[in-house]
């Protein structure tokens, strides 16, 4: 009965601390386009604030046991970027020389919070228009052991580090800053088209006084040469 009893504990123990031992590989989003699968991961979880990184997208065709991996070429006819906020940057996503139908970026994610992988184009005959979330970048505060000096009188009060909520205020700022950026942009881009419109509208305008100016200029010559020929013809007489 004690063995018994013994058994079930350690499996008891098992099932309460695995779950916070092991962690996943990768963290993956996966959408299905038609026969084309598209699976988007990132090659370290979790990702930490200012360490190199790796995202993957491994794409594949067919269905069920027919599934084959597309490789080399997949992206060709596809823009890739990642986002982050209101700021988008193109990504040329290299294909793997070791696993087929991968393809890798490399980036280090400078502020905290959410990322995304755009897709939008053509992949293996199918089309793409779809957004893939990353794991969310953390502060490095958590994982550090030990614990610096700075840090050790950041917890003494027995609370968590101040050191990733002043991160998270930071980068929300930032990234209200770049949303600002985006739409300044924007309203900027309006503005430059309405002075391009103003323009062509006073080339047009200037150009049509300069023709009225030369038919005004033409009748009054005309004008002219018909009273002098009249005025000529009458002292003949």
């Amino acid at each position: 009965m004690n063995i018994k009893i013994a058994l079930i504990l350690v499996v008891l123990m098992a099932l309460v601390v695995l779950p916070h031992e092991l962690r996943p590989a990768s963290a993956h989003v996966v959408k299905n386009f038609g026969d084309v699968t598209i699976k988007v991961a990132l090659a370290t979880e979790p990702p930490l604030l200012g360490d190199t990184n790796a995202i993957q997208i491994f794409v594949s065709q067919g269905t069920g046991n027919n599934t084959q991996p597309l490789a080399d070429t997949a992206l060709d006819n596809a823009d890739v970027s990642l986002k982050y906020g209101g700021v988008t940057k193109a990504a040329s996503f290299i294909p793997s020389d070791d696993t087929p139908g991968e393809y890798g970026y490399t980036f280090i994610p400078s502020n905290l919070g959410s990322y995304f992988v755009l897709i939008k184009g053509t992949v293996g005959g199918q089309a793409v228009d779809a957004s893939f979330p990353l794991d969310e970048v953390e502060a490095k505060d958590k994982y550090l052991f030990p614990q610096s000096s700075v840090q050790g009188v950041a917890t003494s009060g027995g609370s968590d580090t101040v050191g990733p909520k002043v991160n998270e205020i930071i980068n929300q700022i930032s990234r209200d800053i770049n949303d600002v950026k985006a739409s300044t942009n924007q309203t900027a881009n309006v503005v430059l088209e309405a002075q391009k419109s103003y323009q062509d509208l006073k080339n047009t305008t200037d150009a049509l006084f300069i023709v009225s100016g030369i038919g005004i200029g033409v009748g009054v010559a005309g004008i002219t040469i018909a009273v002098f020929a009249i005025n000529r013809s009458k002292h003949s007489q």
